[in-house]
C-alpha cells in the first residue's frame, strides 16, 4: 500500500511492516554454536595461567566515555537493522528485556544500560555489541531447554560487556569515523559483511577493522572470567547455575556431527571440555536451584512456533497435535489461539482467547490478541472498547500502544492514533516501530511536512541515511511558515549530513582495502 505524502512523493509503508512470519531453514540445534563462538580464537596459555581483570583504560583518558559508547552502540544498532531481520514483536520483545532485566539488576555495574533485542534466524547465536546492547537469534530461544539456559548465555554475554572485554576493539574504533566504526563491528560480530556493500566488506577487510577484530578474539581468560561472573549473576537472579555449563556440554556435543563440515568458527570454538568441567565446578558452588520456567518463556517459545512456521496451515496443524497431547495445558491452548489467529479464523481465536482470560483476566498476553481476534471478526466496536479500557490501565506499557496504534491505523483512524503515539513519545524515547507507525499517522492525516520528518527518521534507525537525507529535505520545504517545526528539521537535517558525508567518505576508501 502507498501512502501519498506529497504531490509527486510516495512512501510504501508496506516496505516497513512488524514482523508475522518468515521462512526458516531447518532449525539445526548446533548450527551456529556461535552463542560464544565470535569471541572464539582462544590463544595458547598454561593451566596456571591466573584470571585477570581486564585494564580498562588508563590516565590518558583513552577510555571510551558512557556517551562515546552510547553513540557507537546507536551506530551499531542501525546498521544491525539495515542487515538482520530485527524481531519487531513487542511481546518477544518485552519477555527478552524483561529477561535480561532480571539479571542486570545482580550483574555487575555497567557504564551503560542493557538493551536486549531479537533477530529473526534460525540459528543459535547471540552477540554483545557497544552500549550495551545484546543481540539473541530465535533460534536460540526454541533451542534452550528450559529458562535457565537462555538466561545463562545472556549472563554470559552481560559478563562480557561489565568485565569490558570490548573495550580494547572499541577504543580502536574510536579511531575511525562513527559510520566506519559501525560497520566494522557490525560485519565482525555478526558476519554480516554480505549485506553492508562495498564499503562495509572494505571495512572489514581493511587494517583499521582488523585491528578491531583482533581485540575481539578473546582469550581463554576472557571466556573463564564471562563464565565466572555470568555464573555468579545466574545464581543471584534465582537461576539454575548448573543450566550454563549443561547447554555448553550438549552444544559441544550436538557439534560433532558436523565434524569437518562445520563452519570455521565451530572448529574453533572456544568450548572445550576442561572449560565445561570448569564451568560446572564453579555452579557446583552455589545453591541447587531447580527453577521452574516462567510462563513468559513458555508462551514466548509458543509464539515462536506460531510466528516462524512456514505456513498459517503448518503454524495451525502443530498446534492442533500439541493441543491433543496436553488439552488442558494453558500454553497448548494459548499457541493454539495464535495459530487460529494467523490463520485468520478471528471469531475461533477470539473465542480461544476469551477461555484463557479465565484463568488471568488481566494478562496483557491474552487481552491484545483477543482484540485483534476480535478486529478479524468484524467486531471493530468491541475490540476497540477493549484496547481503550486497556491503554488507560496501561498507559506507558509499549505492547499495548503498539496495538491499539496499529489497529487505530489499519480501520482508518490516524488521529487518534496519532494523539497515542505522542502521548507515548513525550514520557518514553521512540523505537523503530515507533517511527514507522507515527509516520503513517501523519501521513493519513495529511500533514506533509511531519510525514517525511519521520519517515526519514524512520529510515535513520534502519541505517538508510541517504534515503533519510532525502525525506528531511523534502520535509524541510513542505515545512513552510512553521518555524518550530522548520528548525526541528533544520537541525536533524544537518545531523543526517554530517553522517551522511563520514559515509561517503568511508566509501571511497578511507577505511583502506587491507
Amino acid at each position: 500500500m502507498y501512502v501519498r505524502i506529497l504531490s509527486g512523493h510516495r512512501f510504501d509503508l508496506e516496505k516497513m511492516p512488524p514482523m508475522t512470519h518468515r521462512h526458516p531453514a531447518i532449525l539445526f540445534l548446533t548450527l551456529t554454536l556461535s552463542v560464544l563462538a565470535f569471541w572464539s580464537a582462544p590463544q595458547v596459555m598454561s593451566s596456571e595461567e591466573p584470571l585477570l581483570l581486564p585494564e580498562i583504560g588508563d590516565a590518558s583518558g583513552a577510555l571510551l566515555t558512557p556517551a562515546e559508547e552510547k553513540r557507537l552502540g546507536e551506530a551499531f544498532m542501525r546498521q544491525v537493522r539495515r542487515t538482520q531481520k530485527v524481531v519487531s514483536d513487542p511481546e518477544l520483545t518485552a519477555y527478552l528485556q524483561a529477561l535480561g532485566n532480571r539479571l542486570a539488576v545482580n550483574a555487575d555495574p555497567s557504564t551503560q544500560p542493557f538493551t536486549f533485542f531479537l533477530v529473526d534466524a534460525p540459528s543459535v547465536n547471540a552477540y554483545a555489541g557497544p552500549g550495551g546492547f545484546i543481540g539473541v537469534h530465535t533460534g536460540l530461544v526454541e533451542a534452550a531447554k528450559n529458562e535457565s539456559e537462555l538466561a545463562g548465555v545472556l549472563a554470559h554475554e552481560m559478563g562480557h560487556v561489565t568485565q569490558r572485554h570490548l573495550y580494547r576493539a572499541y577504543d580502536n574504533a574510536r579511531k575511525m569515523s562513527l559510520p566506519l566504526a559501525a560497520i566494522a563491528l557490525a560485519g565482525i560480530l555478526i558476519g554480516a559483511t554480505a549485506g553492508l556493500g562495498g564499503a562495509g566488506i572494505a571495512a572489514v577487510a581493511g587494517a583499521q577493522a582488523g585491528a578491531v577484530q583482533s581485540q575481539l578474539n578473546f582469550s581463554r581468560n576472557n571466556e573463564q572470567e564471562a563464565d565466572r561472573v555470568g555464573l555468579r549473576t545466574l545464581a543471584s537472579s534465582g537461576f539454575d547455575p548448573m543450566a550454563m555449563p549443561d547447554f555448553f556440554e550438549r552444544l559441544d556435543q550436538e557439534s560433532r556431527y558436523y565434524e569437518n563440515k562445520a563452519p570455521e568458527f565451530l572448529r574453533t570454538h572456544p568450548v572445550t571440555t576442561s572449560r565445561i568441567a570448569d564451568t560446572r565446578g564453579r555452579a557446583a558452588q552455589y545453591p541447587t536451584a531447580k527453577t521452574k520456567d516462567s510462563l513468559s518463556f513458555l508462551e514466548a517459545r509458543a509464539k515462536l512456533r506460531v510466528l516462524t512456521a512456514t505456513t498459517a496451515h503448518t503454524a495451525l496443524e502443530g498446534a492442533k497435535a500439541r493441543l491433543a497431547k496436553a488439552p488442558d495445558d494453558i500454553v497448548a491452548q494459548y499457541e493454539y489461539a495464535l495459530a487460529l489467529r494467523r490463520a485468520d479464523k478471528g471469531e475461533q481465536a477470539a473465542e480461544q482467547f476469551r477461555k484463557l482470560l479465565n484463568s488471568d483476566s488481566d494478562r496483557l498476553a491474552y487481552l491484545l490478541p483477543l482484540a485483534t481476534s476480535l478486529l478479524q471478526a468484524g467486531k471493530q466496536t468491541e475490540a476497540f472498547d477493549l484496547l481503550e479500557s486497556t491503554s488507560k490501565v496501561f498507559p506507558d506499557n509499549w505492547t499495548v500502544v503498539y496495538h491499539y496504534a496499529e489497529s487505530l491505523l489499519q480501520y482508518g483512524h490516524p488521529a487518534k492514533a496519532q494523539t497515542l503515539l505522542e502521548s507515548y513519545q513525550r514520557a518514553h524515547g521512540p523505537s523503530s516501530e515507533f517511527y514507522r507507525m507515527l509516520a503513517r499517522a501523519y501521513s493519513d492525516s495529511g500533514q506533509s511536512a511531519r510525514g517525511h520528518l519521520t519517515v526519514g527518521e524512520f529510515y535513520y534507525t534502519q541505517g538508510q541515511t541517504e534515503p533519510a537525507v532525502r525525506q528531511l529535505e523534502i520535509a524541510k520545504r513542505e515545512a513552510g511558515d512553521d518555524f518550530y517545526l522548520a528548525s526541528q528539521i533544520e537541525a536533524r537535517l544537518k545531523e543526517f549530513q554530517t553522517v551522511l558525508a563520514e559515509e561517503e567518505k568511508d566509501k571511497q576508501g578511507k577505511g583502506g582495502s587491507g
